[in-house]
């Protein structure tokens, strides 16, 4: 299930109404409960198109790594087998991610993995049809509600919904949705196959990133890139660990390698992100300069990113724009929530407190860099080359950590 999906959700209700309209169907707004109820049960489906894929996938032999639900802070992490299932607070899409494999699968194991979820809502709609009196044109013009009607009828919904070929934003990148997919599968080249490859590694060293083991992961994304030369996401990933390490230099290059790669500009806001993070740590004006550029870049491109926003209030803040900066990122930083590098990084704090100084905020800035001074053990490299900058920048700002 994608997110995009929920939006085909008002072209299905006109479309019910328009289809019942010519039977004969009188349509009742009066009974737009039964399309409410629908529209709930689409959420626990979720977890039944999800469940198409893995199963999908492990029958052709393709590795399954983790399933992740939702959007937003992790709330539930359970490992079933080898693969590892996420829940997240916002119950807003759904995604599962290959695993290690050692040769790329073939045409027909990807476009059966594609169909995975598909065929699960089908399965349930053909048994729905042939062992109850379910039918979908009746639905909406029922006066009672009809509890498993609005379970069979989501899954009809997601039929429709995952076949429409789309593409979505996940974390900045164009993504195809089940439908795109299942439709450029067979026409795929050997070249896009090989790309699979390297999924598990980038899986493996995002696990060890979220420990903040960055050089065992920058190990495992180097290997991954002799043998995937073209592969856009490893670099992009390994220029993260070396950001988070302080080797900008080889960032740098790691990133702008990436963009030469990129010819579609899929990965244009992660890699504009990580430039513009890159140069506001070198901190020199000409540095700001740059991270204006690629900051300005990367959030024209996708604003509704948490990190995107943190990158462009850091600049921000940096240059002297400090309403702006506040403005950027005040409602994304929760004070009364726990520090979490999903949705409430210590970034965000450390940029407010600093911003709050220089608007003569005091009370504000020593409230949120509270939060900073009892994570200092837990600063990245690049977090406290962010601090230092901020000291360097501001006598107040330093007094008072």
């Amino acid at each position: 299930m994608r997110p995009r999906a929920y939006q085909l959700l008002l072209v299905v209700a006109v479309t019910s109404t328009s289809a019942a309209s010519v039977h004969g169907i009188e349509f009742d707004f009066g009974r737009v409960w039964n399309f409410v109820l629908m529209f709930v049960f689409i959420f626990p489906c979720v977890y039944l198109h999800e469940l198409g894929h893995v199963v999908a996938g492990t029958l052709v032999g393709i590795r399954i790594d983790r399933v992740v639900f939702g959007s937003g802070r992790t709330v539930l992490r359970a490992r079933v087998g080898r693969i590892l299932f996420i829940q997240k607070l916002m119950p807003r899409g759904a995604f599962t991610f290959i695993g290690e494999m050692s040769k790329p699968p073939t045409k027909g194991a990807l476009l059966l993995l594609h169909a995975g979820g598909v065929l699960a809502h089908l399965i349930v709609v053909s048994i729905a049809v042939t062992t109850t009196e379910f039918n979908a044109l009746d639905y909406f013009a029922k006066e009672a509600l009809d509890v498993p009607g609005a379970f069979f009828m989501a899954n009809v919904f997601l039929i429709v919904a995952n076949l429409v070929p789309l593409t979505f934003r996940y974390q900045g990148v164009e993504v195809p949705n089940d439908g795109l997919n299942i439709f450029t599968t067979p026409f795929m080249e050997p070249a896009k196959l090989k790309a699979y490859l390297a999924a598990g590694a980038i899986m493996r060293a995002h696990d060890l990133m979220e420990k903040r083991q960055y050089s065992a992961a920058a190990s495992i994304l180097e290997r991954c890139i002799e043998d995937l030369p073209d592969s856009i996401l490893a670099r992009i990933h390994l220029a993260a660990c070396m950001l988070k390490q302080l080797e900008l230099t080889r960032a740098e290059n790691m990133l702008h390698h990436a963009l030469s790669l990129d010819h579609e500009q899929r990965y244009g806001v992660p890699v504009h992100n990580n430039l513009a993070w890159l140069h506001l740590l070198r901190g020199s004006d000409e540095s700001l300069e740059r991270a204006e550029k690629h900051s300005v870049e990367a959030y024209t491109r996708d604003p509704s990113i948490a990190a995107v926003r943190g990158t462009r209030a850091g600049v921000l803040t940096a240059t002297g724009k400090h309403r702006e900066a506040l403005n950027m990122i005040e409602k994304d930083v929760k004070l009364k929530r726990r520090v979490d590098g999903e949705v409430n990084p210590i970034t965000g704090f450390l940029i407010l407190s600093y911003t709050y100084v220089q608007l003569n905020r005091s009370q504000d800035a020593a409230r949120y860099l509270s939060v900073v001074k009892n994570s200092m053990t837990q600063l990245d490299k690049d977090e406290a080359v962010l601090l230092q900058m901020f000291q360097n920048r501001s006598d107040r700002f330093r007094a008072i950590t």
